[in-house]
This record gives C-alpha cells, sequence and structure tokens, in this order.
C-alpha cells in the first residue's frame, strides 16, 4: 500500500506558533514568546509534499541563517532554480523574497522572515548554517516519489556525473561528512543502490567529502531518480545509454515473460528472440544452466529458485535490447561520419550512440577492406582514423598502395 503525504496539524504547529484563523484552511502564524514579528500565511493541514522537498534539497545550496532571521539560496549552474525557490515559499508561506545579483552576475534570493526560518528549523528540521547538514526526519518516512524528489534537487545543487567510458561515475560533494553518510544510507535503505564515502583535502579550505556510486547497477537504479538540472541530467542518460547488459543478463530476465513452468529451446527463440538462431538460444540456457539459474530435464527447462531470485535483484537495472548489431549499416554510418572528419572510437561512439566495441570492430572491418586507415596516434594515444576516398573508378585514391592493414602512401619514386 502506497504511503500518503505526511502532515503538520494545529496540534503541531501550536506548540511553536501563535495560530489565528484566517478563512476555512488558511491561518496565521507568528512566534511564541516573542514580540510581535511579521507573520506567516499557511494552509492547515500543512502537507510534506513534493514542494517542500524541493526546497529542503535546493537549501544544499542556500543558508538558513544560524540566529534564525533570514533564508538565502542562490544557484549559479541554473538561475530558474532561484526563480522555483522563490516562488515556492511564497506560494506556501504567502512571502515574496527579495531577488537579486551577486556582483560576479549571480541570481539570489532572501528573505528576512524569522517567523519563516523558525518553522523551516523547528518543523521542517532544515539545519542552520552553523550545524552539520542532515536528511529532515520527515524525510525518511514520506512516500517514495517525495524522497526521490528531495535526491532529485539535493544532487542537482552539489552532484555531478562522469561519462568517461574509462570511468562512469555520481559524486555529490560536501564538507559535511555526517550528511553523505546519510544520503548513502538513505539511498540503500529505499532505492538499493550502493554507494561509498571518500573525502580528500583542500589546500586553504580543509577536508572534503564525497558519496561516490560507481556500480553499474546502481546507476541505472540511480537514472529514475535522476537530476533536476538539465546538462546533470542529460549526461547521466547518456551513460546509462552507453551500458550493455551481458547476454545471459538479457536472456534471465526475458524468460519470466513466457509465463511457462516448462519451455525448451525453440521457446526461447521463437517467442523471445527470434533474431537468434537455434545455437546461439541453446548457448544462452547452457549457460544459465551452468551458473544454477536453469535446470534442464526430460520435460524441458526450468527457472530454478535461485533464478527467481537473481531476476527480483536484477529488477529495472537490465536494459531490454538486441545483441546482434547490423554490421554493414554500421559500416555505412561509420563511413559517412568519416566523410567530412577524421576521428577516434570514443568520438564515433558518441556521436553515432553505437557501443564502443561495435565500433572498434567495425573500423577494423573497413581497415582490411581498405575503406579506412589509422592515420595517427595522439598525445591521449586515441587512434585517429580517416576515410580512404576511392577515384571514379572505385580504386584507392592514386599514391596509395593497399596493404592488409589499409593503405599506405606509396613509395613508389623515391
Amino acid at each position: 500500500m502506497e504511503k500518503q503525504l505526511l502532515s503538520l496539524d494545529i496540534n503541531d504547529i501550536s506548540k511553536f506558533f501563535s495560530i489565528q484563523q484566517i478563512d476555512s484552511n488558511r491561518y496565521e502564524l507568528n512566534r511564541l514568546k516573542t514580540r510581535r514579528t511579521k507573520v506567516i500565511k499557511i494552509r492547515i493541514p500543512f502537507h510534506l509534499d513534493n514542494d517542500i522537498a524541493k526546497i529542503c534539497g535546493m537549501i544544499m545550496d542556500g543558508s538558513l541563517g544560524r540566529d534564525l532571521s533570514c533564508l538565502m539560496f542562490s544557484q549559479k549552474k541554473d538561475p530558474n532554480k532561484v526563480l522555483e525557490f522563490a516562488k515556492i515559499i511564497n506560494d506556501k508561506f504567502g512571502i515574496e523574497g527579495r531577488i537579486s545579483y551577486r556582483p560576479e552576475g549571480i541570481l539570489i534570493v532572501n528573505f528576512s522572515r524569522s517567523t519563516l526560518c523558525n518553522f523551516l528549523y523547528y518543523l521542517l528540521d532544515m539545519h542552520k548554517s552553523d550545524e552539520d547538514a542532515r536528511i529532515p526526519k520527515w524525510i525518511w518516512e514520506s512516500p517514495e516519489e517525495v524522497i526521490r524528489v528531495y535526491l532529485r534537487y539535493s544532487f542537482a545543487m552539489e552532484g555531478s556525473v562522469f561519462e568517461s567510458i574509462i570511468k562512469r561515475e555520481i559524486r555529490f560533494h560536501t564538507c559535511d561528512r555526517p550528511y553523505v553518510e546519510q544520503l548513502s544510507k538513505l539511498l540503500l535503505q529505499k532505492f538499493s543502490i550502493k554507494s561509498k564515502v571518500h573525502d580528500y583535502f583542500i589546500p586553504s579550505y580543509g577536508m572534503k567529502y564525497y558519496l561516490s556510486i560507481t556500480n553499474k547497477d546502481s546507476i541505472i537504479k540511480f537514472s529514475k531518480i535522476g537530476f533536476a538540472l538539465e546538462t546533470h541530467q542529460k549526461r547521466l542518460e547518456r551513460v546509462v545509454d552507453s551500458y550493455n547488459n551481458k547476454a545471459w543478463e538479457i536472456t534471465l530476465l526475458k524468460l519470466s515473460e513466457l509465463n511457462m513452468n516448462k519451455f525448451r529451446i525453440m521457446d526461447v527463440k521463437n517467442r523471445l528472440f527470434p533474431y537468434l538462431c537455434k545455437r546461439s538460444a541453446h548457448w544462452r540456457l547452457t549457460s544459465l544452466v551452468n551458473m544454477g539459474y536453469l535446470q534442464l530435464d526430460r520435460s524441458g527447462y526450468y527457472i530454478t529458485d535461485e533464478g527467481k531470485r537473481r531476476i527480483l535483484s536484477l529488477g529495472n537495472s537490465v536494459k531490454i535490447m538486441k545483441l546482434r548489431t547490423r554490421p554493414r549499416v554500421n559500416e555505412k554510418l561509420v563511413l559517412e561520419y568519416l566523410e567530412n572528419r577524421d576521428s577516434h572510437i570514443n568520438g564515433i561512439s558518441r556521436d553515432l550512440n553505437l557501443g564502443r566495441v561495435t565500433v572498434r570492430d567495425t573500423l577494423r572491418r573497413l581497415e582490411k577492406q581498405g575503406k579506412v586507415r589509422l592515420t595517427e596516434i595522439d598525445k591521449f594515444q586515441k587512434k585517429i582514423y580517416t576515410r580512404i576516398k576511392a577515384d571514379s573508378e572505385g580504386s584507392p585514391e592514386a599514391g596509395h598502395d593497399q596493404t592488409s592493414y589499409g593503405f599506405e602512401p606509396s613509395t613508389s619514386g623515391l
């Protein structure tokens, strides 16, 4: 059963504020035991919804004054977040923020209202500027979608994505170690996302910490959360798209779609993988038998208990895709790409949205066919390929002789 939104009622709020009703469900709040201050206006019950989760996440790039007199938020990566923050505060508390620009041209919004700051601190469990950052207690008990929104906005503030083929990683940076430890625990408990906490030292600044997600399954699961920042989100999507699942993972997950207690090779070939030959289907099933995920008897194959548990653990981390590529089509795409520019394997892979191994194998075939050649290896050890253009009769360009590795400059006349 899906959790209901948490909310604050009059009894919760009256512990910290005096309450005056305006209409049926709108109230004015003022601080208790203090001189008259400017009020805030809220609706009761006050729902701890996605918008409240957003401002709790965005405060990682903001500040709640240590004397609870002011609230500030600024975001240089996406100025629209400043406007969104100001709108949520206005909608929820009836307060207009003061939006201005810093000297370096970065947008900033300020709220000078102690009643608001006390509400955020005592009732929403936000941290003050002189305290370690923390995940608000109510986030842990909220519905999954609210937790996702909180994480999405927190990672948009202090997160980063590395999309290098050598190093795919999601990070979250902060100077508060307790916060990244809480974050790691929340990701594991609620979404089964595994992460590690690392530290590093910056001269003239001090210790900093970061949460690191490098496991393929965890990165794919994190993609269901995402970033509330377009640049980071696109980078994350490219990382996820670059993953190729192993054949046995795809096969095991697809077998559950047969809805058959026992099945044979042709059931798998005809109903699940019509583009495979019988031998390939048999090889996949044999691999799963050897791994203990399938058993075979006289009446056919069936999924073992261990296999069923493995299917559940794979969950949404496996992308169902065809593993067989189209070599002639790939050769045509690569040749057309190299028509106007020279490039390396990673560049071709990124621009054509093809797997790196697929591009590598395609270039090897084209090199043997005498259609491309390796021209140089740059200082980063990237192999640069160029297309060999044919003359009007279809032969290689004059001045080049064919070898088993492609075409090399002719030495005739030397």
